[in-house]
């Protein structure tokens, strides 16, 4: 049985524990380096399993690292936490900025990208630094939102997500970095594979919302939920 489900709700608001965070590699991108994920289609309600893993590194004319993926886009960063996709005329366009502060927007291809959150939170048995990205079509929390990554410094992305032109998400469940296993063990095809190593609550759908909403969730394990019900100044007014 796969701990996952949905519920239908007006307003969510999550808090986070904001620890102090020892210094991780912001971008990790060491050949071999492998992410696996649990995925997720809200229109079809089928579940699966992808994996990524860095299958080249060399180092570009400018000082930044070209990294291939199996299964993503190439892209390039430096070591200051600038990670970069790479177009198809060999352009760099700036996607993830791990020194943005909450609230910031800067530029991604003509598009807005914007810095939601910026937290540290315990992943995988460490406190890491945890920034939370969205991309934007017809400016920024007025246009359309595309895209959302939330990534973990020291990890990489724990969590992506599409909102066009159908909800479609990828959490994080494992990974090998540096040599070193996170979360479930990767390349072991059984029921227990796409367990999640942490609590995620997704986007809701549809949204702008008429009369009712639904948010898919996904918990660590079976067990009761409490669900607070917020109004506009984030007052619970009342519990699922």
């Amino acid at each position: 049985m796969k701990p996952a489900g949905t519920l239908t709700i007006v307003c969510v608001i999550l808090f986070h524990s904001i620890l102090t965070a020892q210094a991780q590699n912001p971008y990790p991108a060491a050949i071999g380096d492998t992410w696996e994920y649990m995925t997720f289609d809200a229109l079809s309600g089928t579940r699966g399993v992808a994996r990524n893993t860095v299958l080249s590194r060399s180092l570009r004319s400018d000082g930044m690292y070209l990294i291939t993926y199996s299964h993503a886009r190439q892209a390039a960063y430096d070591s200051a936490g600038y990670v970069y996709w790479i177009d198809s005329e060999d352009s760099l366009n700036l996607w993830l900025n791990l020194n943005a502060a909450q609230g910031e927007v800067y530029d991604n291809d003509g598009k807005d990208m914007t810095v939601d959150s910026v937290y540290s939170s315990i992943i995988f048995d460490s406190v890491r630094t945890v920034h939370r990205f969205s991309v934007w079509w017809g400016g920024a929390h007025t246009g359309s939102r595309m895209a959302a990554w939330t990534v973990a410094e020291g990890i990489g992305i724990l969590l992506s997500e599409s909102f066009e032109p159908d909800y479609y998400f990828e959490t994080l469940t494992g990974a090998i970095i540096d040599g070193d296993n996170f979360g479930q063990t990767l390349g072991i095809e059984d029921s227990e594979s796409d367990k999640p190593t942490f609590f995620h609550l997704a986007q809701n759908y549809p949204n702008p919302v008429s009369t009712i909403t639904t948010i898919p969730f996904t918990i660590i394990k079976p067990e009761h939920v409490r669900l607070s019900i917020c109004d506009v100044l984030g007052r619970e007014v009342a519990v699922l």
